[in-house]
């Protein structure tokens, strides 16, 4: 029969045990958040909507015309020599050029090549042949709307503004033509239109920004070098509404001068409307050009105000 004494030492004990067993459970119960607590995860830094970009077209280290697909343009216009396509009139790939020349690009680059159109006074060179509309071209494009697309979501809608970084190089041993003879690297053009409105040019040996409304020159070209432009323009049909604004190598060679930058057209209704641009790159010239020519372009970058392409 258990005596006083040793019913005491009993409840002793077991005032001990849950006096242990309370602390642990307090230490488990006010250890544990501390021990699962996670680091705070840092927002994503917000982007500006000034420093938004629209388009970033980008260009593959090796490969032709059938691996634009890797590039972010939609759309490629390359010709046939004598009936035979000829992809390989685009190519890309590393930068020529001087490496300590600031404004050669850093990634790779789009080699435009063209051969005469005429062989034996046949159109039988480089002819591309576009709904039976035949040219001597080697181009990309995109940003294009069709002509069911309402004129509010067109890429590039009338009262936009945008801005179009690139750079061109030219080789040394580029032929200059004569006066006569158009060859255009850039276009903004009309979807329903012949001409475009706003093109980048290459007369003589002078830089343009010239097409069927725009007649601004940017310089002489510089063969061997790598050629910055910026380009912004605000688009509409009226000639006192749109505007263009030009930079070459960072500085301002053409500011904020009034120009029609939209084409307008009639449309199956008989109403005028205006023509949706949209944007090529590569070459584009006169078919009585007579010797071959090659130009090199960087990816064009597109942004809704100056610092978005800056």
């Amino acid at each position: 029969m258990p005596t006083v004494v040793s019913i005491f030492a009993r409840v002793v004990r077991r005032r001990a045990i849950c006096r242990i067993g309370a602390a642990l459970l307090a230490c488990t119960v006010f250890a544990a958040p501390a021990l699962a607590a996670k680091r705070p995860v840092k927002a994503a830094a917000k982007v500006h909507p000034s420093r938004r970009v629209l388009f970033r077209g980008s260009f593959p280290s090796s490969g032709d015309a059938k691996k634009l697909g890797k590039t972010g343009w939609g759309h490629v216009q390359y010709p046939s020599d004598n009936g035979v396509p000829e992809p390989n009139r685009l190519r890309f790939g590393p930068a020529p050029g001087a490496a300590d020349n600031p404004f050669r690009p850093t990634g790779n680059v789009a080699r435009f090549e063209l051969e005469p159109y005429y062989i034996n006074g046949q159109p039988d060179g480089d002819v591309t042949n576009t709904g039976g509309y035949l040219a001597n071209r080697v181009e990309v494009y995109d940003r294009i709307a069709t002509r069911a697309t309402p004129a509010a979501d067109w890429p590039d809608p009338v009262g936009s503004t945008r801005w179009y970084s690139f750079s061109i190089y030219i080789p040394p041993d580029f032929p200059e033509g004569t006066p006569t003879q158009w060859f255009d690297f850039v276009q903004w053009k009309g979807l329903n239109t012949g001409s475009p409105p706003v093109a980048m040019e290459i007369r003589g040996s002078q830089f343009v920004l010239g097409g069927k409304n725009s007649d601004q020159h940017l310089g002489s070209i510089d063969p061997g070098q790598w050629t910055h432009f910026v380009i912004g323009l605000h688009f509409s049909d009226r000639p006192t509404t749109g505007w263009a604004t030009a930079y070459r190598d960072n500085t301002r060679v053409v500011n904020h001068v009034p120009t029609q930058t939209m084409n307008d057209y009639t449309a199956s209704s008989g109403a005028t409307e205006v023509d949706p641009n949209y944007l090529k790159m590569g070459i584009y010239r006169s078919v009585t050009w007579t010797v071959t020519q090659v130009i090199y372009l960087s990816r064009m970058t597109i942004g809704k105000t100056l610092a978005s392409v800056s």
